[in-house]
């Protein structure tokens, strides 16, 4: 496999990839940067007399950030599997770092252009900012958002269709609640979460018009305390029904309404 690959293809196979993956699973003082990425070597025997380098120089890197850890059953781990079998199918290479914090975006998505990976994924729209700014210093890398809103000679965004997954789980939530108040719970604002939310509610207001619909921000997608603190505040303002886009702080959310 060779890195003289249509960019517009790939960018699409990977579209599909992560979308698959996505749908499936659709139900104090600053820290030190010090990631530990976790490599995966997805080329196939290329059956020649090649060196190493050579071989090497010829595969199509893809490195992934992720906000969470790839085994949280959800977010981080459909977009890690997702791009893992775009890697596979291309017999790339594949890089990968959890539990990139925002001041360390920027950072991480550097260190990846400045080791030569070919497409550098950003999961989540809360690496945009930092997407635009590393794009305009490495011209050679390109640079994907997942669920983000940017464009540009480098960079670009792919969406997958939670409109319509919101909007179900708002004629859900319609249709069970019985003190007609209930309640959408994620962790950061941008388009992705916001259409979501919006989803939910017109879901919601579809079936049910006296249902008033709660939109609550955490701040963070992890935090497990914030998570509960969260569903409890909801639950005593008479909320019954409580939809998330969370990742690791999920199960807290999930306990806490049991």
């Amino acid at each position: 496999m060779t890195k003289k690959i249509n960019r517009r293809s790939f960018i699409g196979y990977i579209s599909a990839s992560l979308a698959t993956s996505l749908l499936l699973k659709a139900c104090g003082d600053k820290p030190s940067y010090s990631p530990s990425p976790s490599t995966m070597i997805l080329t196939e025997n290329p059956g020649n007399d090649s060196t190493d380098a050579e071989n090497s120089s010829e595969t199509f890197k893809i490195a992934i950030a992720l906000p969470g850890v790839i085994t949280d059953g959800g977010w981080n781990q459909s977009g890690y599997e997702g791009v893992k079998k775009a890697a596979e199918k291309l017999n790339g290479e594949m890089i990968y770092v959890e539990n990139v914090a925002q001041p360390d975006q920027t950072e991480t998505l550097s260190d990846f252009a400045r080791k030569g990976y070919d497409l550098v994924v950003g999961h989540g729209g809360q690496f945009d900012a930092a997407i635009q700014q590393v794009a305009n210093q490495f011209p050679d890398t390109f640079f994907l958002g997942v669920n983000g809103n940017i464009a540009g000679e480098n960079y670009a965004s792919v969406t997958t269709n939670y409109f319509q997954v919101g909007y179900l789980a708002g004629v859900v939530a319609g249709l069970m609640t019985k003190t007609n108040k209930v309640a959408y719970i994620t962790g950061l604002s941008f388009k992705g979460t916001n259409l979501q939310g919006k989803a939910f509610e017109l879901g919601a207001k579809s079936v049910n018009t006296s249902v008033e619909v709660v939109i609550s921000y955490t701040g963070d997608f992890n935090d497990i305390a914030k998570g509960k603190e969260a569903a409890l505040a909801l639950i005593s303002t008479g909320v019954d029904v409580i939809y998330h886009l969370l990742d690791n702080a999920a199960p807290a959310v999930l306990q806490t309404a049991q």
